[in-house]
């Protein structure tokens, strides 16, 4: 066993994790109490005793996760660690359709749509189902958009396929728990789903369902897919889709081993189910009657001082919950709790503003200090004071590189190279570069190919044969097709990546590198060139044309949490986790703010499951939850009595988690009578 010495490097609730020899080991991890150690810990020992690596699968929540987790396994030193396959739940559901596309309906080839070309298509379809003169649904298309692609959203998050729907609406009912969608719904989802069949793409919200249905009516397939071992990270975040899929995974032969915090669990309004942690034992009995069912507790916090800890778990001990939560820190230090008060919001600004400034001047690195909210808008006067104090700040949530408009229309041509029947990516690129091809003959080329399900390619061929078309659009369609041509036997003979994006960009190819430069500081961004070679530099090691598109497109759907260093972190709660700093400030501590007055809106009842918050507070006290233990050394909650919104001032109380985390907030002054914007005078103080 001297292989397994690292071991005797972990605590020992930790190590009882890692060799556990349950069939499902749920193992419920406090924030900063070490979680991914020990999942990488329990990948090692699975692989010590199995000797086959591709049978084990790592699921995590983000790609960045993903890799990070890999990197742990492999530093263990485990032969063929490098072979365990690590990714998300996302991926893993398009690796089994990739082995099995026929099963789920659909062509080798077939793609992965990003969020704006999904909206594209369903767009097309709301304006021909319900045009602008629809009495059904008074309102304008861009809304009409936003409703119904965030109600099949959370219908697919929920494992609502459209063949459910339609069965749920037979019955009248979509389940105990559910609102009822608008009756527009299922005709526009059924429509948009046979539009993206035709064109042999998925969305995210489909990889899940489709994997499931397949799996469902091909038992045989899931156990090819060789699954043995499966360990699932931020297993409270996961949704009712990816838990069938988990199940089916698990009824064909594979342990379970799942690692999170229903503390930290805050999407419930994408279909993630509270609690999901301390129910999981029920949800597989029959994994827990066969194999045995480990349950472990991690309370050893590493990261941040007791004060702060405590007060983290007062408010997390304000929901209703089967256990006291407990969190024992192990700093030396025991961390500050400050509750500042201010009379209006550009006094916050100011006086957080300062003491930022202070603690940078003091040797505190900026990128060490964090400003978080519960919603962005509390942090406007902020980011104004930091402007004005020349402060270094990032704003959470920039647009990734895989979202630029050069990659968008490089993956929009790769993305034809490997599903030439895809429409949209060739209305992207049709002049991109400029080819002659005008706005007509493009809508030509593009109804012929959803009339005929015509390639580009073939397209193209039939529009150069048509009578009536200029000798200069026939040029251009000739060109064109003799660039799809390449792309698609490039698709076709396994070409790497690299090789298809240089004959994109360069003048012996498609020649867009050159019309860049031409256009730049035009109608394109300055630095359009260096995004460019970003993304050739992205491609340079990419061999698997498939497997880079969904890479690609899984990467770009989940926001980046990395930020530049020196610079201060700035974002949402929401936005927050997975990371920490030393010093961390929390504004808009508000009554009419925090607990968010919206949220039970907004947390969309599509649950299967019944949360028993239908107020949301629950999740609300969780998202503070989150936030304080995020701090190392110092956490700071403001509270602004009067803050402007919408331009006028709007008065307010302190939030009500103060008194539920028993901290006192200083008192202003009375608002003066007939003062109508209130005393706003910064007081800096460290």
């Amino acid at each position: 066993m001297s292989h397994l010495g690292f071991l005797d490097t972990l605590d020992p609730e930790q190590k009882s994790a890692a060799v556990s020899s349950a069939g499902l080991l749920v193992v419920i991890a406090g924030a900063g109490c070490g979680k991914t150690r020990c999942l990488s810990s329990r990948a090692a020992v699975l692989l010590s005793r199995t000797k086959c690596a591709d049978s084990i699968v790592a699921c995590t929540f983000t790609r960045s996760a993903s890799d990070s987790l890999k990197r742990q396994v492999i530093e263990i030193g485990i032969p063929g660690a490098e072979n365990i396959r690590f990714g998300t739940i996302h991926s893993l559901a398009a690796s089994y359709l990739r082995k099995n596309p026929t099963l789920a309906g659909l062509k080798i080839g077939w793609t992965i749509l990003s969020e704006d070309e999904s909206k594209d298509v369903l767009k097309s379809v709301v304006n021909d189902m319900s045009p602008e003169d629809d009495d059904r649904l008074k309102m304008s298309q861009s809304s009409k958009l936003r409703l119904f692609f965030n109600e099949i959203t959370r219908l697919k998050e929920n494992g609502v396929g459209i063949h459910d729907l339609g069965q749920c609406l037979k019955s009248q009912s979509i389940g105990p728990n559910y609102v009822s969608v608008h009756p527009l719904t299922f005709e526009i989802y059924r429509e948009y789903e046979i539009t993206k069949l035709r064109l042999n793409s998925l969305d995210f919200g489909d990889l899940a369902i489709r994997a499931v249905r397949a799996m469902v009516k091909n038992p045989s397939s899931v156990s090819a897919f060789n699954v043995k071992h499966l360990l699932v990270d931020e297993w409270q975040d996961t949704n009712r889709a990816q838990l069938d899929l988990v199940d089916q995974l698990v009824r064909s032969g594979s342990s379970l081993s799942v690692v999170g915090d229903d503390d930290q669990s805050l999407y419930a309004f994408r279909g993630a189910l509270p609690n999901l942690m301390e129910n999981t034992p029920s949800l597989f009995p029959f994994l827990t009657d066969v194999a045995g069912c480990d349950v472990v507790y991690l309370r050893r916090n590493r990261r941040s001082g007791s004060n702060i800890l405590s007060t983290a778990c007062c408010i997390a001990n304000k929901n209703p919950r089967s256990h006291l939560k407990t969190l024992t820190g192990v700093r030396e230090q025991q961390g500050d709790v400050d509750v500042r008060s201010y009379a209006g919001d550009r006094s916050e600004g100011l006086s957080v503003a300062y003491d930022v400034e202070q603690l940078i001047a003091s040797g505190v690195p900026p990128r060490e200090i964090a400003i978080l909210s519960r919603n962005r808008i509390t942090l406007k006067n902020i980011e104004k004071a930091f402007l004005l104090k020349s402060i270094p700040h990032k704003w959470r949530g920039g647009f990734s590189l895989i979202r630029r408009s050069v990659s968008t229309d490089i993956m929009s041509y790769l993305k034809l190279a490997l599903n030439p029947y895809l429409d949209i990516a060739f209305k992207r690129i049709a002049s991109r570069p400029a080819r002659g091809l005008g706005p007509t003959a493009v809508m030509a080329i593009s109804g012929y190919m959803a009339d005929t399900g015509s390639s580009v390619q073939e397209a193209l061929a039939h529009l150069i044969e048509s009578e009536g078309v200029s000798s200069r659009t026939q040029t251009g369609a000739r060109k064109m097709c003799l660039q799809m041509g390449w792309l698609e036997n490039a698709g076709l003979s396994g070409t790497p990546v690299r090789e298809i994006v240089e004959y994109i960009i360069s003048d012996e190819g498609i020649g867009y590198k050159s019309w860049l430069a031409s256009k730049k500081g035009k109608d394109d961004d300055d630095d359009s060139l260096s995004v460019l070679d970003d993304f050739c530099d992205l491609t340079a090691m990419q061999e698997d044309l498939a497997e880079f598109l969904t890479m690609a497109e899984l990467s770009a759907s989940v926001d980046d949490n990395s930020y530049p260093d020196g610079m201060v972190y700035m974002g949402t709660l929401h936005g927050c986790k997975g990371l920490e700093w030393d010093y961390v400030f929390i504004t808009g501590m508000e009554a009419n703010n925090f607990p968010s007055p919206t949220a039970s809106r907004f947390q969309k009842r599509w649950s299967r499951f019944n949360t028993g918050d239908p107020s949301s507070i629950f999740e609300e006290r969780r998202l503070l939850h989150v936030g304080l233990t995020r701090a190392r050394k110092s956490v700071r909650l403001c509270y602004t009595r009067t803050r402007r919104a919408y331009g006028r001032p709007v008065v307010s109380n302190p939030s009500p988690f103060f008194g539920e985390c028993e901290l006192l907030v200083p008192s202003l002054p009375p608002i003066e009578k007939g003062n109508k914007r209130d005393t706003d005078n910064p007081s800096p103080t460290l």
